[in-house]
């Protein structure tokens, strides 16, 4: 079982845009590494997979 995602946004309570419709496939056995430059959404896009924000 792999991970698709389509469309996931998110913005905090303070009105910054984190996410914006964020789109991606994973398929079974592929590994992927999530890199960007400070304050771009790494941290964000993480928590919503694990469902620790909405």
């Amino acid at each position: 079982m792999g991970i698709k995602v389509e469309n996931v946004s998110f913005t905090y309570q303070n009105g910054r845009e984190a996410l914006k419709n964020v789109s991606f496939k994973i398929d079974d056995g592929d590994f992927v590494g999530i890199v960007g430059p400070t304050g771009c959404g790494k941290t964000t896009l993480l928590y919503c997979l694990n469902g620790l924000i909405p």
